[in-house]
């Protein structure tokens, strides 16, 4: 697993007001979850294959077949999922802060609360007719608010713009919505799911020729300038590339056969086209009627340029940004960082924070409390065990990838920021697996003092991979700045090569 680096330029977000009474609401709200978000049971068992903890090991069975029946596949949407899924550097984390922190606003599930469940997999633009159908079951006439968080914007965005829902929609909060795309695309095809992914039945074969079998993996492409180049690998020139262009895929010589040529090549064509013309669509503005706030996170470089050899289109980099660990700031956004709202959480989480919270109350509830700064201002500081006050400029954490039942491992933090950092205090920077195991506290610090000034501290902390197989987090708590999360893939005896 990669290291995430948080480069951090925030001020701190105001005290969150609590404890506050609200009436009901006036307008019933709708939330739509991102890609990954939703589970995926087998038609005809219920069973489900895609939102437990051993999704990843069944994600081959998902790919879609090369002519298909929206309606009539397999596999349906059944629910919210209540696990972690991964599936490279896209993440989707359970919605259940979010549900509670909207029951405190006064919304009650069923009744001015609805939550979406759809097939991730396949084109917003059929998700979004799926979505209108859902609404108008829901809330007939008048009204309505719209929270969507990561590809969800997307769905929302074109019922809006296509199918009349402009009209109705009063307020829409976006979080981490790749308006413009995101690079992270590329990223998943490239590495899968890193070195574990001889865990899977096809390993990254399989990987690829699923995910690039989802028309919904397509239409989140990058779509901004540049994203895209070519780069001989002894050369520094590049050329830029259109990657909805499918001649384009074809030089790529990692990309499976059947997908290259022939039906599923074919196929695959027709989706970039679909996917060109949704970010067409995206590229213009709302409604004038709406009020659209867009929350990001400006923490965590991000791919937002991918550079690929012109002579097989193997990766030769991916360039990063500020953003979310998964979408960029600048497209979570939709390119306006000056108007965006902060949250300090990585992208599957990116709700899950008091500043975020902060910003959902202000929207939705038409809150006089201004929400604290936006992203161009907002910065960090760690509040020590003494109390003190520490100027951080950069955070990287780092969970092993994967461990076997009951193995050993060590979750490993770095802070960097000001001199006076060596100094602190950081006995209350702690970590915990799956927030139920007991706080690890860490085993062992080390300092390394840099040129300009500043401090790099690091931080281990050693624990026992869970009796579980499946996917698990570990929550990393910097007081002052964030709640932050890494995941990791427990497996049995002698299933991870070493």
């Amino acid at each position: 697993m990669s290291w995430r680096l948080l480069v951090l330029f925030f001020t701190c977000p105001g005290v969150l007001i609590s404890n506050i009474t609200h009436a009901q609401p006036s307008r019933p709200l709708f939330i739509i979850p991102g890609i990954l978000g939703s589970k995926l049971c087998d038609r005809s068992t219920n069973n489900v294959v895609w939102g437990d903890r051993l999704s990843l090991f069944r994600f081959t069975q998902l790919k879609l077949p090369t002519n298909y029946e929206p309606d009539n596949l397999p596999h349906t949407a059944c629910g919210i999922i209540d696990s972690i899924q991964i599936l490279g550097p896209w993440r989707s984390h359970q919605y259940d802060r979010l549900k509670t922190y909207l029951g405190s606003l006064g919304y009650k599930e069923g009744r001015d609360l609805f939550f979406f469940d759809y097939d991730w997999r396949l084109s917003n633009r059929f998700t979004a007719r799926k979505l209108q159908t859902f609404i108008a079951a829901h809330a007939p006439t008048g009204q309505i608010d719209i929270v969507a968080h990561s590809m969800g914007g997307i769905v929302a965005r074109l019922y809006i713009q296509e199918l009349g829902g402009g009209a109705r929609v009063n307020r829409f909060l976006t979080m981490g919505t790749p308006h413009l795309g995101a690079a992270n695309v590329f990223k998943t095809l490239d590495e899968g799911w890193s070195w574990y992914e001889n865990l899977m039945a096809h390993g990254v074969t399989g990987i690829r020729t699923t995910a690039l079998s989802f028309p919904a993996m397509l239409e989140l492409l990058p779509g901004y300038p540049k994203c895209c180049a070519w780069r001989q690998p002894t050369g520094s020139a590049v050329e830029y590339f259109d990657p909805f262009d499918f001649k384009v895929w074809q030089r790529f010589s990692w990309m499976p056969s059947d997908v290259r040529a022939g039906g599923d090549g074919n196929r695959f064509s027709r989706d970039l086209s679909e996917a060109k013309s949704i970010h067409n669509v995206l590229a213009q503005p709302l409604p004038a009627t709406i009020r659209h706030v867009n929350i990001a996170t400006s923490l965590i470089p991000t791919a937002w340029r991918v550079v690929a050899q012109p002579a097989d289109g193997k990766i030769v980099e991916f360039l990063t940004w500020p953003g979310d660990g998964t979408v960029m700031d600048f497209s979570a956004s939709n390119g306006a960082n000056s108007d965006a709202r902060p949250s300090s959480s990585e992208h599957a989480r990116i709700f899950a924070d008091s500043a975020a919270e902060q910003v959902v109350r202000w929207v939705l509830r038409e809150d006089t409390i201004p929400t604290a700064g936006v992203l161009r201002d907002f910065q960090a500081s760690l509040r020590a065990a003494d109390g003190s006050l520490q100027k951080i400029t950069g955070v990287s954490y780092e969970a092993p990838s994967a461990l076997i039942i009951g193995e050993k491992g060590v979750f490993t933090v770095e802070i960097s920021g000001e001199a006076s950092l060596g100094d602190a205090d950081l006995s209350n920077v702690t970590a915990a697996v799956d927030t139920t195991q007991s706080t690890l506290r860490v085993s062992r610090r080390r300092d390394r003092r840099e040129s300009n000034g500043s401090i790099t501290v690091t931080l281990e902390m050693e624990f026992t991979a869970p009796p579980m197989e499946g996917v698990h987090s570990i929550s990393l708590s910097l007081p002052g700045v964030s709640e932050l999360q890494d995941y990791f893939l427990v497996v049995g005896t002698g299933q991870i090569p070493r």
